[in-house]
C-alpha cells in the first residue's frame, strides 16, 4: 500500500526522525521527518557510487533486487539516525517508500546528504537526494515534492557482514548489509567463549579497535550479535 490516498496523509509525520537525539534538535528549523505515516519529502537526485558514506556496496549481490538495480539515495543529515531517532549513522540500510505523481518505489538509505555546501540538506524540510537511477524509476529529483513513509526492507536470507579494513592484529572496519530494519547496536565476542564487547559506530560503518584479539590473523575468530531499532 503506497501513500496514495488523502487518509494516508499526514503532512508532518508522526516519527521525530533522527535529528531530535542525535543533537541537532526537533525544533530550530529542523523539520520533522514522517515515520509509518506517509510525510512530505522533497527530491533532489545525483549520481551514485558504488560505495556511499554508509561504506557498503550497493553492488553487493546480497542485497535486494532493487538495490542492484541502483535505487538508493542520500539522506540529509539531520535524519542521519533513522526514523527511529538513533544515533547518527543509524539511517544506513534503512528503507523508505516514496511516492510520486508517476509512481511508488522502495528505496535504501546508502549515502548521506551533508549539511555543509548543501543548504537543501540542512533539515527546513525533509529531504532525500535520489540516486540517477532511483530518480529516474520515479521520474523525480528536480527539487519535486513527494510522500514517504519508512518500510521493512524487502531483504531475503541473512544479515551479512561486509569487511572494509583489517590488520593482522585485530582491527576491523566493518557494514552490515541485508537488515530489514535499522541496526541500534552491534556487539561481538570471541568464538571461544567470553564476554559481548561493543562494537563501536564509525561515521557510516562500524569499527573494532580495543579487544578485537579474536580478529587476529593467528586468532579465533568472533560472534557478531546485533540489536534492532525497535529494540
Amino acid at each position: 500500500m503506497g501513500c496514495d490516498s488523502e487518509s494516508d496523509w499526514s503532512p508532518s509525520g508522526s516519527g521525530t526522525g533522527g535529528a531530535s537525539s542525535s543533537g541537532t534538535g526537533g525544533s530550530g528549523g529542523i523539520a520533522t521527518a514522517p515515520s509509518d505515516d506517509c510525510g512530505s519529502v522533497r527530491l533532489t537526485a545525483y549520481t551514485a557510487g558504488p560505495r556511499g558514506w554508509c561504506e557498503f556496496d550497493r553492488t553487493d549481490p546480497v542485497l535486494p533486487s532493487s538495490v542492484l538495480d541502483g535505487l538508493t539515495l542520500a539522506i540529509a543529515e539531520p535524519y542521519n539516525g533513522s526514523s527511529y531517532g538513533g544515533e547518527p549513522g543509524e539511517s544506513c540500510g534503512e528503507c523508505w517508500e516514496i511516492d510520486t505523481i508517476t509512481g511508488t518505489e522502495v528505496v535504501m538509505v546508502h549515502d548521506l546528504c551533508p549539511i555543509e555546501g548543501n543548504p537543501l540538506c540542512a533539515g527546513g524540510h525533509f529531504h532525500f537526494d535520489l540516486s540517477t537511477e532511483a530518480g529516474t524509476a520515479l521520474d523525480a529529483g528536480g527539487l519535486d515534492e513527494a510522500e514517504a513513509r519508512r518500510v521493512a526492507c524487502p531483504v531475503s536470507g541473512n544479515v551479512y557482514v561486509q569487511i572494509n579494513d583489517r590488520n593482522e592484529w585485530g582491527y576491523l572496519r566493518l557494514a552490515f548489509v541485508n537488515h530489514r530494519i535499522p541496526i541500534r547496536s552491534a556487539e561481538f565476542r570471541s568464538a571461544a567463549g567470553g564476554d559481548w564487547l561493543p562494537v563501536s559506530r564509525s561515521g557510516g560503518a562500524w569499527d573494532v579497535v580495543d579487544g578485537g584479539e579474536p580478529f587476529a590473523s593467528d586468532g579465533p575468530g568472533a560472534v557478531f550479535r546485533l540489536t534492532s531499532a525497535q529494540g
